[in-house]
């Protein structure tokens, strides 16, 4: 995921087309027609603050020309059980 914003907070973007739905309503987002990326009504450190509280980590940062730019990464919880390649027909799996 990565978010953008300038230092005036004036705008926040948080997503492209491909971006999760449930998580662009939770942060109140709205596509832009043109671009079809999602600008948030937040400021950067209030998207930030409610990421990290929903689990999601800062891994890199960048500026340019004004525009402040995070990605952020977030551990999945991983699948009880085998994985899922074991279950594939031809594949071994445990129990054989």
């Amino acid at each position: 995921l990565i978010i953008s914003g300038t230092a005036t907070g004036l705008c926040t973007t948080v997503g492209t087309k491909g971006a999760d739905l449930q998580l662009m309503a939770e942060l109140g987002a709205k596509k832009m027609k043109l671009t079809q990326i999602y600008s948030a009504p937040l400021t950067a450190v209030e998207v930030l603050n409610f990421l990290e509280l929903k689990g999601w980590k800062v891994v890199g940062t960048a500026d340019n020309e004004g525009w402040l730019r995070w990605t952020l990464h977030r551990e999945e919880q991983l699948p009880t059980g085998p994985p899922t390649y074991s279950e594939k027909p031809g594949l071994p799996t445990s129990s054989s």
